[in-house]
């Protein structure tokens, strides 16, 4: 308990004293913009109604601006954040009361109730000796608790969600549970109405009510805390903007230069269309890319449970391999699975949340059902082995958890996650993209780079890239599918030593021993794609090298003062028609 009441206190005290105008690098991107000046709005103006105030407001304090905003236009032509408005609403008196400082404490609020609540949960299913030592591993050793740095609602949708659950297996235990039945049924209610497809997830407890503790009352009351209110929050939405879904009709988001900033900036000459209105035209899914999808939502390098959500995996295959199991655990898996089905096949190319997420911030809505599997057979041991597994993944993270919230790409490049296949159907959005020089770097004819590591140097010569230093260059290829061949271009660096090369394409690889300053060209064919996508096909490949040097100092008449290995450049044939 004192370890855990450190822990807390730990993230009071960074809530109280830290300084977010430096943390956030003098500006705030994507959806932390959205969501941020949705809560400097609600806490002076009381309302959603993006104004040239707004703007000024958000300026004032972090120069940058907010990159990447998200507006929407609504039916009378004023502008709204277009964002679902319930995580800003409820951290608005909190801003208004501590500022900045006080979005954080509102955090750490949610956190310390999730936490006291599990624990008294479990206290009841494991047992003293692990109550506390099981809630504290669930939450973190996985990613849940890093979003308590981000000003977006992920922690807030995660929090509600648990607390749902939590308060409704503590209704269990009361005489008088009404209080609790409806705070859960609250709690998943502005959970669905900040993620519409968290309704699903009430399903469980309807069916414990109905069929497991057979208190059909309870549903009733269930749906006047959660229902109702719900639908007067999507209502509210329509009335303010002419529509329920704030991700539909005239959405944009906005970089650089804001509508309201000078006189000509307005919101049709501005911005990039970000809106759902044409989505069931814009995605593109087949059985394939769906089962890619469900294997990666479990082992993929950058969103898999097995590395960002280790300890709901355990207590899921705990669950599976035990012989006991409660009836309602089967009902909580299904709606489980059947979320995961939800999001694979609802947003196929960005099924967890974008090049800026770290792991799948998406799963955080679901992660907190496989708690109440209550597996038998947990133990400290267990827990112990399970934690090393977590450290070993997300050691970098839990020393800096800032810097790697920020460069989102970058702990998915070391350690066991390059054992793990990168996600092949999310190249338009791996966090990695996130860096202007890695992705989608063409090389000619219709090929593209995608670098999933940092052995490279910034492309500037024609397409090609020169690898930074010896080892492997790790990178995904994009290339018109009906293309037959692809012409390389090798390169050595000036070093006397010679340099031993491996390139590999899909399933086809070469070798060669190469020389000072020594050029190849080789033509490859018959490559295999990893996966085909409309007319783009995708080659997993890496490039290694033993020797590197800086040409400055190891040829005459080099002014290179870079550090290169071997210069790489693929081209495309193109394709007969």
């Amino acid at each position: 308990m004192y370890i855990t009441t450190l822990l807390l206190l730990l993230f009071a005290v960074f809530s109280l004293f830290t300084d977010l105008s430096v943390r956030q690098r003098g500006g705030f991107f994507s959806d932390e913009a959205a969501y941020f000046s949705a809560v400097q709005s609600l806490a002076y103006d009381h309302d959603l109604q993006y104004t040239r105030r707004d703007l000024f407001r958000i300026k004032k304090e972090f120069a940058t601006g907010p990159q990447g905003i998200f507006l929407k236009k609504g039916n009378d032509g004023r502008l709204f954040f277009a964002k679902s408005f319930i995580y800003p609403l409820a951290a608005a008196p909190f801003y208004r009361i501590g500022g900045v400082r006080g979005i954080f404490f509102f955090h750490f609020l949610l956190l310390s109730l999730v936490v006291l609540m599990a624990y008294r949960v479990a206290r009841r299913r494991f047992g003293e000796d692990i109550a506390l030592p099981s809630a504290i591993f669930f939450l973190f050793a996985s990613i849940a608790w890093v979003y308590f740095f981000w000003i977006t609602a992920d922690l807030f949708n995660f929090s509600m969600v648990f607390l749902s659950y939590l308060f409704w297996f503590d209704s269990r235990e009361r005489e008088k549970p009404w209080l609790w039945i409806f705070l859960s049924a609250l709690c998943i209610g502005l959970a669905t109405f900040s993620k519409p497809p968290n309704a699903l997830l009430a399903l469980p407890l309807l069916v414990d009510a109905l069929f497991v503790i057979k208190r059909p009352k309870r549903v009733l009351l269930f749906f006047l805390g959660g229902a109702v209110p719900t639908l007067l929050l999507f209502g509210l939405t329509t009335l303010l903007m002419g529509d329920w879904n704030f991700m539909g009709g005239q959405r944009k988001s906005f970089y650089f230069t804001f509508p309201f900033e000078n006189p000509g900036d307005t919101f049709d000459s501005l911005g990039i269309t970000m809106s759902a209105a044409n989505y069931w035209q814009r995605f593109f899914l087949t059985p394939s890319i769906f089962l890619k999808n469900l294997f990666y939502f479990f082992f993929g390098r950058y969103t898999g449970l097995l590395f960002y959500m280790a300890p709901g995996l355990l207590f899921l295959t705990l669950f599976l391999l035990s012989r006991k199991k409660e009836k309602l655990g089967w009902v909580i898996l299904a709606v489980f699975l059947a979320e995961i089905g939800i999001y694979t096949a609802m947003a196929p190319d960005n099924y967890f949340g974008g090049a800026g997420s770290l792991g799948n911030r998406y799963a955080l809505n679901i992660y907190p059902l496989l708690f109440f599997l209550f597996p038998y057979g947990l133990n400290k041991k267990k827990l112990f082995l399970a934690s090393c597994w977590s450290v070993l993944c997300l050691g970098p993270l839990l020393f800096d958890p800032i810097y790697y919230s920020s460069y989102t790409g970058e702990l998915s490049k070391n350690g066991l996650f390059r054992l793990a296949p990168p996600e092949l159907t999310q190249v338009a959005s791996l966090p990695v993209n996130i860096n202007p020089h890695v992705w989608r770097i063409p090389t000619g004819g219709g090929c593209y780079f995608t670098f999933l590591n940092n052995n490279f140097n910034k492309v500037t010569e024609g397409g090609g890239v020169w690898s930074y230093k010896e080892g492997e260059l790790e990178f995904i290829l994009e290339a018109p599918a009906r293309s037959r061949r692809f012409h390389i271009l090798l390169q050595n660096n000036p070093s006397p030593a010679r340099n031993r090369v491996s390139l590999r394409i899909g399933d086809k690889r070469v070798s060669y021993t190469m020389g000072a300053s020594e050029v190849r060209e080789l033509t490859m064919e018959g490559i295999k794609p990893d996966l085909v996508i409309r007319d783009t096909a995708f080659y997993k490949g890496s490039l290694v090298s033993s020797t590197s040097t800086i040409p400055f100092f190891t040829a005459k008449e080099n002014r290179d003062r870079r550090r290169v290995a071997l210069f790489f450049k693929p081209t495309c044939e193109p394709c007969a028609e």
